[in-house]
């Protein structure tokens, strides 16, 4: 693989543009899933034993595993096999997609405890921002990354055990919502998530008194003021200003800023319904500490 390549993976079911021999399609079911799931799914498919297997998987990661095995089992037996072979090649890379557009805490967080003979290895060949996060862990240390870093599958070996924790960044066809998110730029999906915050107050304010409704705008600052003014107008269902009633009272509780507070729940519940790895994804684009938060939000309360 040229030194360029690292970062490069195609899920299973993506049929990408820089994949152009991949012939598995796009299957949102299998793009929900986390690493794990997919492991789960590959080994259920391997076995033969889909629908009996994963009936043993419970809760939400359960529920991904049964989509995802029912849409692949609506395939034609050659196209299902191609998506297992795709999926057993996602699996086996060493270098989650778009590993370089991963906000470097988190690549520091899976850097941090190994030794540093592993870390110099791990960072040959890697984008530069994984290698400048390598290079200052080794620095720390009163070290640096040596030189001709040897290539093979003891190396490959080593990167998908210290990056497992790292989500791959969602491809042209993974989840939409997802997608969106981590196309922005770091500074501009916080702006989003407050954006998002403004809006969904807005909507828990929907029918209620002008002056209630000016408070909040005003609480949450004058760029954001116009958002809030703008959700409440418009109205919502009964269902909608419910939900965000919801991610209202629990932002409260959690101490955090109207707007940011109210966003971060909303986007981590929003995310968690195209799955754990679209949520994760979208995480790992945040500094580590904003982004264990909104994997806390995502948690039922």
């Amino acid at each position: 693989m040229a030194k360029g390549d690292w970062g490069v993976r195609t899920p299973p079911g993506v049929a990408s543009a820089r994949a152009p021999l991949d012939d598995a399609r796009v299957i949102a079911e299998v793009e929900a899933l986390a690493a794990d799931e997919r492991g789960a799914a590959l080994g259920l498919l391997t076995a033969g034993d889909g629908a009996a297997g994963v009936s043993r998987l419970a809760g939400a990661a359960g529920e991904r595993c049964r989509a995802a095995l029912a849409a692949l089992a609506r395939l034609p037996e050659a196209a299902r096999a191609v998506d297992r072979d795709a999926l057993a090649t996602w699996l086996a890379a060493p270098v989650p997609e778009g590993i370089g557009a991963v906000h470097p805490g988190w690549v520091r967080r899976a850097f941090e405890p190994e030794s540093s003979a592993v870390v110099s290895a791990l960072a040959h060949g890697m984008p530069a921002t994984v290698v400048q996060v390598a290079d200052e862990v080794l620095r720390a240390r009163g070290e640096a990354i040596g030189g001709g870093g040897a290539e093979g599958p003891g190396v490959a070996a080593a990167r998908r055990q210290v990056l497992v924790a790292l989500a791959p960044m969602p491809t042209s066809g993974g989840p939409p919502l997802a997608r969106a998110l981590c196309a922005l730029s770091g500074a501009a999906l916080l702006d989003e998530i407050d954006r998002r915050g403004a809006e969904t107050l807005g909507r828990a304010l929907a029918g209620a008194p002008d002056a209630v409704v000016a408070r909040a705008a005003a609480g949450v600052g004058a760029t954001l003021a116009p958002v809030v003014l703008a959700a409440a107008k418009a109205g919502a269902s009964a269902a909608a200003r419910s939900a965000a009633r919801a991610h209202v009272a629990a932002a409260s509780s959690d101490g955090a800023g109207p707007a940011h507070g109210v966003g971060m729940r909303a986007v981590a519940r929003a995310l968690a319904d195209e799955g754990a790895a679209a949520l994760t994804a979208v995480a790992q684009r945040l500094p580590p500490a904003v982004g264990d938060a909104m994997l806390a939000c995502a948690e039922p309360r």
